[in-house]
C-alpha cells in the first residue's frame, strides 16, 4: 500500500505534461528531507510507519508491566 502512495506522491513531483518523457529534478531522498536540511519536508510514509508502530508497541508494553497508565 505504502508503494502504491508513494507512486502517486511521485508523479505528483515527477509527472511532465504532454507525451514526451521527463527526467527526474530532484531526487525523491532530497524531497523527503525537512526543510531545515534543505528539502521540501514531504513525509516519508516508510519511517512514518515504522515509528507510529513502534510507538503503540511501547504503549502496549508500559500498559502491560504498569497496568494502565490513563
Amino acid at each position: 500500500m505504502i508503494e502504491k502512495i508513494d507512486k502517486v506522491r511521485k508523479r505528483f513531483f515527477w509527472q511532465g505534461g504532454g507525451t514526451k518523457r521527463k527526467y527526474h529534478l530532484v531526487k525523491w531522498k532530497i524531497i523527503t528531507k525537512p526543510k531545515e536540511k534543505g528539502g521540501l519536508g514531504v513525509k516519508d510514509l516508510k519511517k512514518m510507519n515504522v515509528s507510529l508502530l513502534c510507538k503503540w508497541w511501547w504503549k502496549l508494553e508500559h500498559e502491560k508491566a504498569f497496568g494502565k497508565i490513563l
